[in-house]
């Protein structure tokens, strides 16, 4: 059929010049055309990148982008990585050849946050005034900085085989007070023998203090056993994860945990099941 006596009933005709234009190959310059013409406030595309960010870094990354769009106009496939939620940008160049250590060239400032703040802080320098002087400048331009003032109260100055004239001239300079080995650091001791029931005495206290403040409360049995298994048990597990606990010491919160489970108390009595038989499964009676 000749489409020519098909043309007058036809409304809606192109030319063969706009026939052309439809079916030429994409050029560069239809890319970055389609490109710019997307609104900058449009909703990110799946790599969580607007037209803004494209854009903007055109100069830098327009030649890879505009042969990646036109090879999919050739062969009809596009990279499943075009459409992956994260898209990792490598550098090409160096944006200063200087292989020292530096910060990241948009980090000017170095400020203080309140989550770089910790209650306990334990620091090491060598027991010489000079390093002691440098030790006590630090403190201060931290606390000129923050506001935050170390508490001489709180704080202590731990020493190992010092001279006295040395000891004294280093408190003064601190201004803290002398403190033992071991020491505690988040309510662990810091020792590296093996545990006596002596060390584990502030675990037993913990214990202790947490059943006196429950005495007053009138708990029925399923409180306190799940008072065991939430607070008491935990109390335990936090030390025994950095610590191979004595037998002693064990036999001593077995002991505690009984008592406070049948008579809601420290103070020592007969217990109505063995220990073994209240630690079974469920299931198992």
């Amino acid at each position: 059929m000749d489409l020519r006596y098909l043309r007058p009933w036809a409304r809606h005709v192109i030319t063969e010049e706009e026939t052309d234009c439809l079916i030429r190959p994409i050029t560069k310059d239809d890319v970055k055309t389609a490109i710019f013409d997307i609104d900058e406030n449009r909703a990110p595309n799946p790599d969580r990148f607007s037209s803004g960010f494209f854009k903007a870094a055109w100069p830098v990354m327009g030649e890879e982008i505009t042969i990646a769009v036109m090879e999919f106009f050739t062969t009809g496939r596009l990279l499943k990585q075009v459409n992956a939620t994260l898209l990792t940008l490598i550098p090409k160049q160096f944006i200063e050849q200087d292989g020292d250590f530096a910060y990241h060239w948009q980090c000017k400032d170095l400020g203080l946050f309140q989550l770089s703040f910790a209650d306990d802080l334990l620091l090491l320098c060598k027991a010489e005034v000079r390093s002691v002087n440098l030790f006590r400048r630090g403190l201060d331009l931290f606390a000129s900085l923050s506001g935050l003032h170390t508490n001489p109260l709180k704080s202590q100055l731990i020493l190992s085989k010092a001279a006295h004239g040395i000891r004294t001239s280093l408190l003064d300079t601190l201004g803290f007070q002398e403190g033992h080995l071991p020491v505690r650091y988040l309510g662990l001791p810091l020792i590296s023998s093996r545990l006596t029931i002596l060390d584990c005495q502030p675990l037993l206290q913990k214990l202790d203090s947490r059943i006196n403040g429950w005495e007053g409360v009138s708990l029925s049995f399923a409180g306190r056993v799940q008072l065991i298994k939430s607070v008491l048990i935990a109390l335990e597990v936090y030390w025994a994860r950095a610590f191979l606990l004595p037998k002693g010491v064990i036999k001593e919160i077995v002991k505690r945990l009984s008592t406070f489970l049948w008579k809601g108390t420290t103070t020592s009595g007969y217990p109505k099941v063995a220990w073994d038989n209240v630690c079974k499964p469920i299931d198992e009676g």
